[in-house]
């Protein structure tokens, strides 16, 4: 995807959330191709990221709150910032892992999770465990 394609569908996304989805239209980036992608303080709320290749974009400070995040090769090495990546330690950690040994190697990332509901969102379903 060019960035001139990508600035137009941001805008639109930006009017779709500010309107609170009256105008504009949500992002539909499924399957784009954004390696690379500057996507620096992005408010990407709830846009369709599914099979997205985010491989190296610059996603410091973007909002990716109640997108879905591509678990494919195309959603590593992208640069985040601490606030997603203690917002994605806090969705790994807070699965029923079924696997013990799993369990056991989340377990030093607790803090980390915890941080990110003390600091960024106060109203996320507590912690499992303990």
């Amino acid at each position: 995807m060019d960035a001139k394609e990508l600035d137009r569908l941001m805008k639109l996304h930006r009017e779709w959330l500010e309107s609170g989805g009256k105008n504009g239209e949500r992002a539909n980036l499924e399957g784009a191709y954004l390696k690379g992608a500057y996507l620096k303080g992005a408010n990407l709320e709830g846009a369709h990221l599914e099979g997205a290749n985010l491989e190296g974009a610059n996603l410091k400070w973007a909002n990716l709150d109640f997108a879905c995040w591509p678990l494919w090769c195309g959603g590593t090495q992208a640069k985040i910032d601490r606030r997603l990546s203690l917002q994605l330690i806090y969705h790994a950690f807070n699965q029923d892992h079924q696997d013990k040994a799993i369990r056991k190697a989340l377990e030093p990332m607790r803090k980390y999770a915890q941080e990110f509901i003390d600091k960024y969102r106060i109203d996320a379903p507590k912690l499992r465990g303990r």
